[in-house]
């Protein structure tokens, strides 16, 4: 429901590091998916 809190966790099963961009959802600058700037991007088989 809006406004309220959900906790979601990714695992990378590609083969190359990504990350996680989400739109329309409020997220820590620091969780934001843009790699090298706000975080490192997730390694194959790592968990977000």
């Amino acid at each position: 429901r809006q406004g309220e809190r959900v906790r979601v966790e990714v695992e990378n099963g590609l083969a190359e590091k990504t990350t996680v961009h989400w739109h329309r959802v409020r997220v820590p600058h620091a969780m934001d998916g843009v790699p090298h700037l706000t975080q490192k991007p997730a390694k194959r088989q790592r968990k977000i």
